[in-house]
């Protein structure tokens, strides 16, 4: 005979298994967070076109990286209904650097690029428009209102989580959009080339070195498309906290016209006038990765995430330039890139 205290152990059973993964704050928390992506590349094939006319050209080692870090704290000033209503963020540090070698040993040069916001230091100001169905993002230090228009609210990943309880082994599904937030938490921080540095021993056109610091997960990847599957693998103590262990595993590709962006940090770090409204970048970036989010069950929150895997790229880049005695010649370029991406999110505990 069926047993009524077998089913409700059974109950209990899967229930015990069944985890909440939903993100859950409470009024008055503050949270400090940190972002971190870093690159590392490889040139695979270059091709050079110099008014129209393709370049013979035998390219030495090309290699470099590039690096993200992001370091935010939260208020969370007001929830109702398990909603944050109103949320104050301090962007602490907002930084990227981009370096690479053109060449080997003692006749190789070296470049680099430095990105730097704007945002760093400000406190920003979160309102959730019932009306308008999003967050208002208001100024209330260090910064002016064009300097947060493109900016989200969400530095929580939201879109990892699932909708429903999941039990051990058990999976969900994710989109391409749904993981970009990774890499691009936060919206558009402002990030802009602030500095550029060309080698002293071979002379490489300002529009490639600009290009190298712009081509990064973080802008390509911002709207990409694929498919990635979460396991929530099971849960485990540490330092006092109970976490949810989930595996991510999956593909990513992005593909994005970074033409403004180009222009904008040639007009701003250029030494010499140019006319760079013909300037142009277009990326396209593919990846495949696994990693694993650990999820607070206690505090309901993601507490850290990592993500490794394999980064190829392709891009097209065209410029024009004074090349001597006042001559202006064009200049188009199609190079691959093949390498390695890490991207790290991290609570951070005192």
């Amino acid at each position: 005979m069926f047993s009524t205290h077998f089913a409700f152990t059974a109950l209990g059973a899967l229930a015990f298994l069944s985890q909440d993964l939903g993100f859950k704050v409470e009024a008055d928390s503050i949270v400090a967070k940190r972002f971190e992506e870093a690159t590392r590349w490889e040139l695979e094939t270059a091709e050079l076109w110099v008014d129209g006319e393709l370049v013979e050209q035998e390219l030495p080692p090309v290699a470099g990286s590039t690096q993200r870090v992001v370091r935010i704290t939260d208020e969370y000033e007001a929830v109702e209904e398990g909603r944050v209503t109103k949320l104050l963020r301090e962007f602490v540090e907002l930084d990227a650097s981009s370096a690479w070698t053109f060449g080997e040993g003692a006749e190789s040069a070296r470049y680099s690029t430095r990105a730097l916001s704007e945002l760093e230091g400000a406190l920003v100001r979160f309102v959730w428009n019932a009306e308008a169905g999003e967050y208002d993002a208001i100024v209330e230090e260090g910064a002016r209102d064009e300097d947060v228009q493109g900016l989200e609210y969400d530095m929580d990943l939201l879109a990892l989580l699932p909708d429903r309880a999941i039990e051990v082994g058990g999976t969900w599904s994710l989109d391409g959009a749904d993981l970009a937030r990774a890499f691009r938490p936060g919206g558009d921080l402002g990030l802009r080339i602030d500095d550029a540095t060309e080698g002293s021993l071979f002379s490489v056109p300002s529009a490639t070195v600009l290009a190298a610091g712009l081509v990064t997960p973080s802008e390509v990847l911002a709207d990409a498309e694929g498919d990635v599957t979460a396991k929530l693998l099971g849960t485990e103590d540490v330092d006092g906290r109970r976490l949810a262990r989930i595996r991510l595993e999956g593909g990513l590709e992005g593909r994005r016209d970074l033409s403004v962006l180009l222009r904008t940090a040639a007009e701003d770090n250029l030494t010499t006038p140019t006319d760079v409204a013909d300037w142009s970048l277009v990326s396209t970036l593919e990846c495949e990765f696994t990693g694993t989010l650990l999820f607070d069950l206690g505090a309901g929150r993601i507490d850290s995430l990592e993500l490794t895997g394999d980064i190829v790229g392709e891009h097209e880049l065209e410029w024009s330039e004074t090349v001597f005695e006042g001559q202006v010649s064009t200049f188009r370029s199609v190079y691959e890139t093949q390498g390695t991406l890490t991207v790290r999110v991290a609570v951070e505990h005192e």
